[in-house]
C-alpha cells in the first residue's frame, strides 16, 4: 500500500507533516519537519490517540520532558491523554530531530483514521514572535487519499491555444494565447492562471474548453481540425474530444496552413503574460564594447 499523508501541523509556523505506509501487519510513520530559515524545532516525542476518545499515557516512558499534558500550543484544544507514545530525539540532545521514520507493530492504516495525533517539541525557535521554546501540537489523523488532481491536458508540444468562452445565454468568444516555447507543456500546470486572466478580462464568461495548436515538438491534432487538438475540460486527456462548435469556426476561419488568422479572434494575449515558464527564454543582451 502506498504511503498517505495524514495530516500536517502548523503551529507558530513550524510545520511537521505526517505521513503513514501499511507495512505487513505495522504501520510506518514518517515525519518530514519543514523549517524556514531561522526556525528551529526538536521533535522529542509522538503520540496517537486512536479514536480521538481518551486514553491513559501523557507522556514517553522514561523521559518525562516528553509529555502531552495540558493543552495544544496553538488551538488550545485540552488533551485527554493517549494510547500510544514513543520518544523521538532525546531531551537535550546536541542534533535536533527533525525527520524520521518509525514502526507502530500490530495496527492498520484504518486504525489511525480519526485518531488525534500529538508531537511534543523542544528547542524552538520560531519567527512569529511568539517566545515559545516548547511546542505541544496537533491533529486529527485523516487516512483517506486525497483525490487525484485534475488531469485535463497531455504535455505536449504548443504554438498556441484557442479557448472558447461561453456566458450563461450561450454567446461565445474565440481567445488566442501565443508565443509558446519549445518544449512538452502541460497545460493543467497554467489553468489556474488562464481562469483568473478570463474572470478579469471577460466577466461573465467562463472556459469550455480549448484548441491546441502543435509546437515545435510536433503532435497529431483532432481528425477533421487540421493541425489543432481540441479538449473538453473532462478530466481524461487521452481521449480525442471533438466541438462542433470550433469544428465549425475552425473550417470558416482557417488559412492555407490550417491556422486561424488572429483576425478572426476577440482577443489574444501571449503566454508570458499568464505563465511565464511556458514561454520562450528572452533573446541574451548584447554585449557593446565600448
Amino acid at each position: 500500500m502506498a504511503e498517505v499523508l495524514i495530516g500536517t501541523i502548523d503551529c507558530h509556523g513550524i510545520v511537521v507533516k505526517v505521513y503513514a505506509e501499511q507495512v505487513g501487519a505495522d504501520v510506518q510513520i514518517r515525519l518530514d519537519t519543514i523549517l524556514d530559515p531561522g526556525e528551529r524545532a526538536d521533535l522529542l516525542g509522538f503520540f496517537i490517540d486512536f479514536g480521538n476518545d481518551g486514553g491513559s499515557i501523557e507522556d514517553v516512558v522514561g523521559e518525562p520532558n516528553a509529555n502531552m499534558n495540558g493543552s495544544d500550543s496553538c488551538t488550545n484544544e485540552q488533551f485527554d491523554k493517549f494510547d500510544f507514545s514513543i520518544q523521538l530525539g532525546s531531551n537535550g540532545g546536541p542534533d535536533d530531530y527533525n525527520d524520521g521514520t518509525f514502526t507502530i507493530p500490530n495496527i492498520t492504516l484504518a486504525s489511525l483514521d480519526g485518531a488525534q495525533i500529538g508531537i511534543r517539541a523542544q528547542s524552538v525557535v520560531t519567527l512569529d514572535g511568539s517566545g515559545e521554546t516548547s511546542l505541544k501540537m496537533s491533529t486529527i489523523a485523516n487516512t483517506t487519499p486525497p483525490p487525484p488532481e485534475d488531469d485535463h491536458f497531455a504535455a505536449r508540444g504548443i504554438s498556441h491555444v484557442i479557448l472558447l468562452l461561453e456566458d450563461e445565454n450561450g454567446a461565445n468568444l474565440w481567445v488566442k494565447i501565443d508565443d509558446f516555447g519549445d518544449g512538452q507543456y502541460d497545460l493543467d500546470d497554467c489553468l489556474d492562471e488562464i481562469q483568473d486572466w478570463i474572470a478579469d478580462t471577460y466577466a461573465g464568461y467562463s472556459l469550455t474548453g480549448l484548441a491546441v495548436k502543435q509546437g515545435a515538438i510536433a503532435s497529431v491534432g483532432s481528425a477533421g481540425t487540421g493541425p489543432y487538438t481540441w479538449y473538453d475540460l473532462d478530466d481524461n486527456n487521452a481521449d480525442v474530444d471533438t466541438n462542433a462548435e470550433f469544428t465549425a469556426f475552425w473550417t470558416l476561419n482557417k488559412d492555407r496552413q490550417g491556422n486561424i488568422a488572429g483576425s478572426k479572434l476577440d482577443g489574444s494575449i501571449d503566454v508570458v503574460e499568464l505563465c511565464p515558464e511556458m514561454a520562450p527564454p528572452p533573446p541574451e543582451d548584447l554585449l557593446i564594447a565600448v
